[in-house]
């Protein structure tokens, strides 16, 4: 597997780290609102599979760049839809929100331009 590979999991791990910690911090500001019944399990979920997509992507599979990409663009998106939350997310919170997506995308950019992408392909082929 190339560096850029290696270099790109390892940063969407720390994204995933960085997710997790952005959202309990948004839990403790306002739980009534952030963590309900219904979100939390879906939290949980997408968390879960995030951890996922990062150990298929460094099996090189194909479809899980693709579906981070995916995700990415979907997290990125939110950011600038308007809030309902009672309570604003902190500067903390909105600046590892921005880190991460940040994170997201330069280890995308890893994977999508070569050497990165060329074992994507060849990956895909075995």
């Amino acid at each position: 597997r190339p560096k850029q590979v290696r270099i790109a999991v390892a940063t969407l791990w720390a994204s995933l780290a960085l997710g997790v910690g952005s959202t309990a911090l948004g839990a403790v500001r306002d739980p009534s609102d952030t963590f309900g019944p219904v979100v939390r399990p879906i939290t949980g979920f997408v968390f879960a599979f995030m951890a996922y997509l990062c150990v298929q992507l460094r099996n090189g599979k194909n479809w899980a760049r693709i579906a981070w990409l995916i995700m990415a663009t979907i997290g990125a998106a939110a950011m600038f839809l308007p809030s309902d939350e009672a309570l604003e997310p902190s500067t903390v919170e909105t600046a590892l929100l921005v880190i991460e997506l940040a994170l997201e995308f330069a280890a995308l950019g890893l994977c999508f331009t070569q050497p990165g992408a060329l074992w994507f392909k060849a990956a895909a082929l075995d």
